[in-house]
């Protein structure tokens, strides 16, 4: 008998898709009598990686790069961010998926002089994949130049040195030869609705980048009143956004028939959700700092508490929900940076000013317990919680801050207050807290970082000294790309 062999592209996207299944391996899939435990199918998710990285490495020294190899490296690029965090060895290879995209002409599918170019017909299948790998790519990059690090400040992905249009709104399924008129209003939930709002976010990471001058550290640039602009269209975005991204309703409440409950749809919606208002964390970041002594940021302030709370809304809201995913996002270090970056929110308000003894501290220590509830499976998470627990403590948070008995109500469990993307609405100013519990209740690490230290990896202003960020936090704060 003759066996054909197998083209080497479809082997690394078939082994970085047994990495990526691995190491999203659950309780839930032990009915399938593959592993023996759970964590014997979570440590080969890296022994896949690495068979997968060995093929596309020969694949290129063969000069045989397709486009599987890129769906293979961006599939390992996601497992990686959510197993060590994005390392020197992960950006080098977002840096190799753009490369070899270019060499298959991939940032010219639509360009009208291609017929010297081995580039697949504009109506054909082909084509319509290499426009959704191309974008995944461009949103990649653009987000990259918004996270701490070398590569911050700068993309490599130019938009007036391509000729590719964006994916059309469309499932998989319709994807065809020869197609005419597949893509859906946007309007229309479907399998691209998530990237192309994606997309969407990578644009105002790349317009953030550009109106930012390259080595200016002074918190006042970009201009003030342009951060506030951005933050306008951040917030016209989250209002333009389909109902079925909203979190207005939880999906139980929904007809088993409304495409808003589909699990794929409701995957993409919390995280949308998280994206969204993380970034919008972030724009307003360097300024928080400054709003207690100058009122001149007071927008800043109550931007950045709102995107917040919204987060850690999110995440109660989603913690609720009866899919699959479910007991897997705590792996999700993307999902996990976008909880930090709330936290660090909270805690620089709470920390800040005069008098904080008297604040409340019942969000901040909800906030804490997802962490709490992570730590088992993601190490990073535990260590991050110990940072914030100290800088409590070491900045006058004790146990008299929280009453013996909390009374307030999730907003989480308020239909009225649990609006999704609402960039104007009133943020909730406390959450429920276990009774009796405060942060007297955490064990310290005084050799952990002070609150002061861990701003300094948000405010380019501040030489973060002798502390190893890189192994402290900049794997969480990189998680952002993985999702």
């Amino acid at each position: 008998m003759w066996f054909t062999s197998p083209q080497i592209g479809y082997v690394s996207l078939l082994l970085s898709i047994l990495a990526s299944t691995t190491s999203f391996w659950t309780e839930r899939d032990m009915c399938n009598a593959v592993f023996s435990t759970v964590e014997e199918a979570v440590s080969q998710s890296t022994q896949w990686m690495r068979l997968a990285m060995d093929v596309v490495d020969y694949s290129r020294y063969k000069h045989l790069e397709s486009i599987e190899d890129i769906q293979a490296m961006i599939i390992i690029i996601f497992v990686t961010a959510n197993i060590v965090g994005i390392t020197s060895q992960a950006r080098h290879m977002v840096s190799t998926a753009i490369s070899v995209g270019r060499e298959l002409s991939l940032h010219r599918i639509d360009h009208p002089y291609n017929s010297n170019l081995d580039v697949p017909s504009p109506s054909s299948a082909r084509a319509e994949i290499c426009r959704r790998v191309w974008w995944y790519l461009v949103a990649t990059d653009w987000q990259i130049s918004q996270i701490s690090g070398p590569q911050k400040g700068t993309y490599s992905i130019d938009p007036r040195h391509m000729m590719t249009n964006k994916p059309c709104n469309s499932n998989d399924e319709d994807i065809v030869d020869g197609m005419v008129g597949v893509g859906q209003p946007l309007t229309n939930p479907t399998s691209m609705s998530y990237c192309l709002q994606r997309i969407r976010l990578g644009e105002f990471c790349r317009e953030i980048t550009d109106c930012a001058p390259f080595g200016m550290s002074d918190p006042g640039s970009p201009d003030y009143e342009h951060t506030k602009q951005i933050d306008g269209k951040i917030c016209e975005f989250a209002k333009s956004l389909p109902s079925f991204f909203s979190l207005a309703h939880s999906s139980n409440e929904l007809p088993e028939t409304d495409p808003r409950n589909s699990a794929g749809i409701i995957i993409q919606r919390y995280i949308l959700n998280f994206l969204l208002h993380a970034q919008r964390c972030r724009l307003h970041l360097p300024y928080l700092s400054l709003a207690s002594n100058d009122h001149a940021y007071d927008y800043s302030r109550k931007a950045c508490l709102e995107a917040a709370r919204m987060v850690i809304r999110t995440e109660r809201q989603l913690s609720l929900e009866t899919i699959p995913f479910v007991p897997a996002r705590l792996r999700l270090s993307g999902l996990l940076h976008c909880v930090c970056v709330a936290i660090i929110v909270l805690l620089i308000d709470f920390c800040g000013g005069d008098n904080q003894r008297e604040k409340d501290l019942t969000e901040i220590l909800e906030a804490f317990l997802i962490l709490e509830k992570a730590k088992v499976e993601f190490p990073l998470a535990g260590r991050l919680l110990e940072t914030f627990k100290i800088a409590l403590r070491r900045h006058g948070a004790s146990g008299s801050a929280v009453g013996e008995h909390t009374t307030t109500q999730s907003t989480s469990q308020n239909p009225e207050n649990s609006l999704g993307l609402v960039c104007s609405s009133t943020a909730p100013t406390s959450m429920v807290y276990p009774t009796g519990r405060n942060i007297d209740d955490f064990p310290m690490d005084p050799t952990l970082p002070t609150l002061d230290e861990l701003w300094q990896v948000f405010d380019d202003n501040v030489d973060s000294g002798t502390v190893d960020w890189n192994s402290i936090f900049a794997d969480s704060d990189t998680g952002f790309l993985s999702m």
